[in-house]
């Protein structure tokens, strides 16, 4: 089988499978197996494809026929002819795959160690003591939608931590973040959408639809664990209370449920309301993203006891296991506390606000403030709705001769 020959067999089966780019897909897959560029294709169409490459192109054909995404087969996102690869990802990379339950959960708690390594942390004081949020990402320059403290993007990250079985962190994060719009802002209680902390425009709206629904995910899916999965029948409950509350409860119209712990037990007393009942399970984190899941039955009230499970101990069980193993061998035995490469981002100073004037439908003009410096730009008026600016005009020097 000779190169174009190739390419037209992948094609169509890509055709087949009902990929969108099968031309492209077939072509970019064929290039990576047999380390070409695209000018073999226009100018070599005759050269011999191995018996190794193609059963290499066959396989990554199949994998791409079942929508495994092109970039994942690559390793890299094709522009143009540029294999680019990205390689400091921003919080939507970690959490997205991660509530899309694309990992497993040993992969889901490394996804969320990369956040503590290379996500910059947004330090503050509050009575006296201090938090840490976070920003979207370590992009520059730091302007609107590259780089900013967003509450949304803050709350879905405490989620993927809870997903991944990270309670206390989880947790740190969410006071953090609860504290800085709800507490510290300008609007109290208010789910904003950009912190005063943020550098790019500074403090900006109230009850921001986006913010107000995955902030109740964070509460009820992540903090109280309440995870509800109809299609096979089952409520997941994994709660994600700190070590140092000792009691919880919480109710919702679908479920209610208490918690407490005596001694070295968990007490749940549980009393679900869904249409259908579902079979009740347990899941308690062990450390390192595994869990324990004890299920229950569907009864409408249910009181279960299980034993304590403090994911750092097990951890640390399992290192110390290691270790004895490999007598002899010197180990980099680590308690996965890794600190922070990058240094904190210093908290921004309070600067003055400055209108911004939109122009809407119906020469409705609304008037909003941005928490940024005032700049020294020329006179601003405003005519038929529209913000112009007084510029003086000079023609350039030129001959028109």
């Amino acid at each position: 089988m000779n190169y174009t020959e190739a390419f037209l067999m992948g094609m169509q089966k890509l055709k087949e499978a009902e990929i969108g780019e099968a031309q492209l897909d077939a072509r970019l897959l064929l290039e990576e197996v047999c380390g070409t560029d695209h000018n073999t294709l226009l100018c070599h169409g005759d050269r011999e494809v191995s018996e190794a490459e193609e059963e290499q192109y066959r396989k990554a054909l199949e994998q791409r026929a079942v929508h495994v995404p092109l970039q994942h087969l690559l390793g890299y996102q094709d522009f143009m002819g540029l294999k680019r690869v990205h390689k400091d990802a921003a919080l939507w990379s970690i959490y997205t795959p991660i509530d899309c339950g694309a990992g497993t959960g040993e992969q889901n708690y490394l996804a969320t160690k990369y956040v503590d390594r290379h996500i910059p942390r947004v330090p503050y004081i509050y009575d006296g003591q201090e938090y840490q949020t976070v920003s979207t990402s370590d992009w520059s320059p730091y302007e609107w939608s590259i780089n900013n403290v967003a509450m949304a993007e803050v709350m879905h990250t405490v989620l993927a931590y809870y997903q991944a079985g990270r309670a206390e962190e989880a947790y740190r994060l969410l006071k953090a973040n609860v504290l800085d719009f709800m507490y510290l802002g300008s609007s109290p209680g208010n789910f904003g959408q950009l912190s005063t902390m943020d550098r790019a425009t500074g403090e900006g709206y109230r009850d921001f639809s986006d913010v107000t629904g995955i902030s109740s995910r964070a509460f009820i899916e992540g903090l109280y664990g309440i995870t509800p999965n109809a299609l096979e029948g089952k409520c997941i409950i994994r709660p994600g209370f700190p070590a140092a509350w000792d009691s919880a409860s919480v109710h919702t119209p679908y479920l209610d449920y208490s918690f407490r712990r005596v001694g070295d037990k968990d007490i749940f007393d549980i009393e679900q309301n869904f249409a259908r009942p579902l079979q009740i399970v347990i899941r308690q984190n062990m450390g390192g993203g595994k869990y324990k899941d004890t299920e229950l039955t569907a009864d409408k009230r249910q009181h279960v006891e299980l034993a304590t499970i403090t994911p750092g101990s097990v951890v640390l069980k399992q290192i110390l296991v290691l270790v004895r193993a490999m007598e002899g061998t010197l180990l980099p035995v680590s308690l996965m506390r890794e600190p922070p490469k990058k240094l904190p981002t210093p908290t921004p100073k309070v600067v003055m606000a400055r209108p911004v004037t939109f122009w809407l439908a119906r020469r409705v003009t609304v008037r909003k403030q941005y928490s940024r410096p005032i700049s020294r730009e020329p006179k601003r008026e405003l005519r038929m709705g529209m913000s112009t600016a007084r510029k003086g005009f000079s023609a350039p020097d030129a001959d028109c001769s």
